[in-house]
């Protein structure tokens, strides 16, 4: 979650949402533009290459900014694009970098990226771009940027095997660190992900195990509360048994008490305060498999996920089950209705979805 502000915005996870404009937003053809670049085919491979893209959203006021990779000449980058929610122009291309663009946020009036080791921060037209360093650059393939939250008076970056940096949202300057124990004797090590801001001085950290163990505990897996004021934190350990294990690649979002996560294309949820009450992480899942025209498809959630009016939005893969011939996956807008209502009814849950047709480049 990106932040908590007064009744006019509610912040969820990583996402800033204000209601105005982003339902007729969600529903519209240029939210169904950016879900179609979910899985991208490199000029000239075959059918079976492509890369599935994790788009990242922030929103004001006024604008929704989307970050998602595209190929441009052959060679892979990050782009940010912007859209008026209730307009009706298209989308815009503000910035683009070789660089991974991970997560981004609007704060201040300005939209803040974060790449593995550094967070730009430019203009909401992307303009007068400057970068807030993270740290060493030495440490690429376990420490480095995954996702942000804001928390009181800090943007929140978690950073891998490292923990969490919280920089001075004011000052934009690294201010603490918050080692939280994720590095094991004999080198094993788990990796500080997804951000999920629960209040002003809470938030909730996804953690994946970077490594497995032959004998002996598991590097650490789940959840961990911390409170960024009072440098406390608790561990919930997902139970392997019940719920899995969560992914690097997972996003969340809190909304009333409970915790909704795509943990690497699966839609989870828990309630906070069972899990407080039971000190570990059990989850439920709600399926993503559905039936059209007689065929059944696989709908993968990929990257952030947009809670409007009640409803859950999120960019997913689309694939065909049950069949013999090649199939090419294609991106889609995946709604879940009433989420709510799913997390007590599993089982009774109805999933409204439409696909997309072959779209233009946003």
């Amino acid at each position: 979650m990106k932040t908590f502000l007064s009744s006019l915005c509610i912040f969820f996870s990583s996402v800033a949402v204000c209601e105005s404009g982003l339902q007729q937003f969600v529903t519209g053809s240029r939210f169904e533009n950016i879900c179609s670049q979910t899985v991208l085919s490199k000029s000239g491979k075959s059918t079976n290459s492509h890369r599935i893209n994790r788009p990242a959203f922030a929103i004001s006021k006024k604008y929704f900014y989307a970050a998602l990779e595209e190929y441009h000449e052959g060679s892979l980058y990050s782009s940010v694009y912007r859209a008026v929610k209730a307009g009706r122009g298209g989308l815009k291309k503000i910035f683009m970098s070789r660089q991974k663009i991970r997560d981004v946020l609007y704060l201040n009036r300005e939209v803040w990226a974060l790449q593995n080791h550094r967070i730009l921060i430019m203009s909401d037209d992307g303009s007068n771009p400057r970068e807030i360093p993270l740290g060493n650059t030495a440490e690429k393939r376990y420490q480095h940027g995954y996702d942000m939250a804001v928390v009181g008076p800090y943007v929140v970056v978690s950073y891998g095997q490292a923990g969490l940096i919280l920089i001075n949202k004011s000052e934009m300057t690294v201010e603490k660190a918050i080692d939280l124990g994720l590095r094991r004797r004999r080198g094993h090590l788990s990796l500080a992900t997804s951000l999920a801001a629960l209040n002003e001085t809470t938030v909730i950290v996804g953690v994946d195990n970077a490594t497995m163990a032959k004998r002996g505990r598991r590097p650490f897996n789940g959840l961990i509360e911390v409170d960024i004021l009072a440098m406390t934190s608790r561990r919930y350990p997902y139970n392997v048994e019940i719920s899995g294990m969560l992914s690097k690649n997972s996003k969340m979002q809190v909304k009333d008490r409970f915790l909704w996560i795509n943990n690497w294309g699966n839609i989870q949820f828990l309630d906070l305060d069972a899990m407080r009450a039971g000190n570990e992480a059990k989850i439920g899942w709600i399926p993503t498999t559905y039936n059209q025209n007689g065929k059944k498809w696989s709908a993968q959630p990929s990257g952030e996920f947009l809670l409007v009016g009640g409803d859950m939005f999120v960019c997913a893969k689309r694939s065909m089950l049950q069949t013999t011939k090649r199939s090419t996956p294609k991106g889609m807008v995946y709604r879940i209705p009433e989420i709510a209502s799913k997390a007590t009814s599993v089982e009774t849950a109805i999933y409204w979805r439409f696909d997309i047709q072959d779209s233009a480049h946003p």
